[in-house]
Parts: C-alpha cells; sequence; structure tokens
C-alpha cells in the first residue's frame, strides 16, 4: 500500500495497534486478577473497536493519498504546459488551505509569463518602430546622396568637355589661321 510508504503513517498505525494491543492485555488481565477468568465477550469487543479504528484510519490515509495523487498530477500538468491546471481546493483544512496557496502561485507566474510576453511584444514594436524611422531619413539620405553624385558626375563632365572644347579651338583657328596667311602670302 502506499500509505505505508510515509513512515510518520507507519509509526501512527503501529503506535494505535500497540495501544490497543496493550489496552486488550491489561483488560484481560484485570478480568483475571478479579474474576479469575477471562471475558470472550470484552475480547471480541475489543478486538472488534481496535479492527474498526485501524480500518477508519486507513480508510483515511487512502483518500489523503489520493487527494494527493490528484494535486500532484495536477502540479505535472502545470509544469508540463497546461496553463489552466489547478487544484481542488473547495474544503477547509490545513492541506487545501496549501492546495490555495499552490493555486495562487500557479495565477502569479501566469501573469508574470503574461506580462513577459507583453513587454517582448513592445519591445519588438518599438525596435521595428526605431528602425523604421532611422530607415527612412537614411534612404531619403542616400537619394540626396546618389542624385549629388549625379550632379557632381555631370558637372565634371560638363567641365572636361568645355575644357577639352576651349584647347580644341585655338587648334582649330590654327590650321585656318595658317591657311588664310598662306592665302594672303601668296597674294
Amino acid at each position: 500500500m502506499k500509505i505505508f510508504a510515509n513512515k510518520e503513517i507507519k509509526k501512527l498505525f503501529l503506535s494505535v495497534s500497540v495501544i490497543w494491543v496493550v489496552s486488550l492485555l491489561l483488560i484481560q488481565g484485570f478480568l483475571w486478577l478479579c474474576y479469575q477468568q477471562f471475558s470472550l465477550f470484552l475480547l471480541l469487543v475489543s478486538v472488534l473497536a481496535g479492527t474498526s479504528i485501524l480500518a477508519v484510519c486507513c480508510s483515511y490515509f487512502r483518500k489523503q493519498n489520493q487527494i494527493m495523487e490528484q494535486a500532484v498530477s495536477q502540479i505535472n500538468a502545470y509544469l508540463d504546459g497546461n496553463r489552466n491546471a489547478r487544484i481542488e481546493c473547495d474544503y477547509e483544512g490545513e492541506l487545501y488551505r496549501l492546495f490555495h496557496s499552490v493555486n495562487s502561485l500557479a495565477a502569479v507566474l501566469n501573469a508574470h509569463a503574461d506580462n513577459e510576453l507583453r513587454e517582448k511584444e513592445f519591445l519588438k514594436n518599438t525596435i521595428s518602430d526605431i528602425s523604421h524611422q532611422l530607415k527612412t531619413p537614411l534612404a531619403a539620405l542616400n537619394i540626396y546622396n546618389g542624385l549629388l553624385q549625379d550632379e557632381a558626375t555631370k558637372a565634371i563632365a560638363s567641365r572636361t568637355c568645355f575644357s577639352t572644347s576651349s584647347s580644341a579651338k585655338p587648334l582649330l583657328r590654327g590650321p585656318k589661321a595658317i591657311s588664310s596667311k598662306t592665302v594672303s602670302a601668296n597674294s
């Protein structure tokens, strides 16, 4: 039996049994000393009373063991991820007060987990918003930088083209000037 796995319960049953046997022996010893006979009726009543007491105790501890097993299964269900697992604590007594405290602890843990999820979502949204707020101006600066670089490239190209065309003008004038000097010298 599982109830006898607990040493305290074993001691209790042993103590009750010893008290019962000692009281039975004392009663029968008293009867022998006083009347020089044993009482069979008193012996049967004592055996019946002792057996009844042990049966009631055994039944009580068996019921307590079932309650504890149900509580352990609910705690294991909670640990396995069932956030709605609770131990029944509708009755009064120290054991049910303990169960109520365990249920309160589970509710507090669920509230903390919910807060953590909300904070995680808030941080995710905040980081996303900051990233968006930074990317938009950076993209605008990147476009503006690209436009400035295009203008600078066009300006350099036009200067190069302009300087090429102005340095080429004397060369172009040179042969005309040479041919016009040659024509005027011949005339």
